[in-house]
């Protein structure tokens, strides 16, 4: 089933014709045909080509602006391409922006079963899943009530539990989620976590690129309509940060009047910077070294160096830094992720206000974080930073992700999670009078 293709995008370019006054857009209508042209040309999408296999997760990042709510709006049928194909081979249910597949003047009721005529789902099939879709929604009486009555947040309630609950063989989700709240949206995850388990195809845009790493198998990036890199979820991820890290940097640069502010465009030739091999446990490291990390180790609670720490007892993250300019106020700090990707926990020294202060060129400062150790059993990736906190702008100094591994071990057993909150189980007998009814 793996080796099937669910969807293949083949040389999809989108073409929009933009307009400087409203009244060009009549002239050219009227006038194109003679030869006249009152409009310019943008291309959301360049010539994409690539397979989503049947049981893949696929993330779609990118920049604001770069061709991802066009692409899934593509894939999802709602847009049709300048040029260019796209196969489905199943049933496919999206959850694009809001707005996109209820009609408003409908109720929550009625819009369900047009999405179902929509999906080709008969009714008699609709009828039988819609307890299923109201219970997932969680919308109570308003479900009888005209969609354009509803907060944005019930809006993607209600459109999530459709797209989930007609069992689809491809999900596509766009960044439709974070508008839920925090419960809702770590329901809907679950849910498609399930699916994805189950072996169905998850196609998901999000900004969200711990969201990406942990729940992705593949990611594909997108940057100015075009695809910068596809392949396993973590080397394009840290692929797109250090593109957004470039471009913040120039955007700096032109504030100060020492730039364009424009990041260069890498021509299709040039040769990506990151290896598809790169794995969780090869570091990924950037920034404009002005600032260096030249050592980090772990340390136990006796001082002595190590890769294992006890769940419960003291521990430090060591980082020395190398200046080699001055550093008004450099900021050093760590965090510790899953091998899946999952932030686990991290600080620096200006979260917890305590600066080292301006460093001068040629000085090499030891900076050492303690904690208590209240995580449970397992194996942890540690991420380590120094940056220059300027009056405007945050420059990144020195950024090493995934430096090193180490294990947490412990002598009890935990039912689940990862951090250890060091319960203590306390039993008493109540007396019948007390007992609450």
């Amino acid at each position: 089933m793996i080796d099937l293709v669910a969807v293949s995008v083949r040389n999809v370019s989108k073409r929009y014709l933009l307009y400087n006054k409203p009244q060009d857009r009549l002239k050219q209508s009227l006038f194109a045909r003679f030869g006249k042209n009152y409009a310019r040309e943008f291309w959301a999408l360049h010539n994409i080509s690539f397979d989503v296999r049947c049981g893949e997760t696929l993330g779609i990042i990118g920049q604001n602006g770069s061709g991802k709510s066009t692409l899934l709006q593509i894939i999802a049928g709602t847009l049709q391409p300048t040029s260019g194909t796209v196969e489905k081979h199943a049933r496919v249910a999206a959850l694009l922006e809001l707005g996109a597949g209820f009609n408003p003047e409908f109720t929550g009721r009625e819009n369900v079963f047009l999405n179902g005529a929509i999906l080709g789902i008969p009714e008699s099939e609709m009828r039988e899943r819609f307890d299923e879709i109201a219970d997932f929604a969680q919308i109570g009486d308003f479900i009888d009530q005209p969609v354009k009555t509803y907060s944005s947040g019930m809006y993607v309630r209600l459109a999530f539990a459709v797209a989930v609950c007609v069992d689809p063989d491809i999900l596509i989700v766009d960044e439709a989620l974070s508008v839920g709240d925090t419960l809702f949206a770590s329901r809907s995850y679950r849910r498609m976590e399930k699916m994805r388990d189950s072996g169905k195809t998850v196609i998901l845009v999000s900004h969200d690129i711990y969201t990406v790493q942990s729940f992705c198998s593949r990611a594909l990036l997108l940057d100015r309509g075009e695809i910068l890199k596809v392949g396993e979820a973590k080397p394009v991820v840290n692929r797109y940060i250090e593109l957004t890290t470039t471009r913040e940097r120039e955007y700096v640069e032109w504030l100060e009047g020492k730039g364009t502010g424009q990041a260069p465009k890498p021509p299709a030739s040039q040769p990506d910077p990151i290896s598809d091999q790169q794995t969780i446990n090869e570091e990924f490291r950037f920034g404009t070294r002005e600032a260096e990390i030249i050592d980090y180790y772990l340390l136990d609670e006796n001082g002595k160096q190590t890769v294992v720490w006890e769940t419960g007892k003291m521990g430090s993250v060591v980082v020395v830094v190398r200046f080699h300019k001055r550093v008004e106020r450099p900021v050093v700090g760590f965090v510790v992720n899953t091998p899946t990707g999952v932030n686990v926990c991290g600080t620096n020294s200006w979260y917890a206000n305590n600066e080292p202060g301006m460093q001068l060129p040629g000085t090499v400062l030891k900076t050492e974080f303690r904690q208590s150790l209240w995580l449970n059993p397992g194996t942890y990736i540690l991420n380590i930073a120094v940056t220059d906190k300027g009056l405007d702008s945050l420059v990144r100094l020195d950024n090493r992700m995934d430096v090193m591994s180490f294990r947490i071990i412990g002598s009890h057993q935990y039912y689940s999670g990862i951090v250890n909150l060091n319960t203590e189980i306390v039993y008493s007998l109540v007396p019948s009078e007390q007992v609450r009814t």
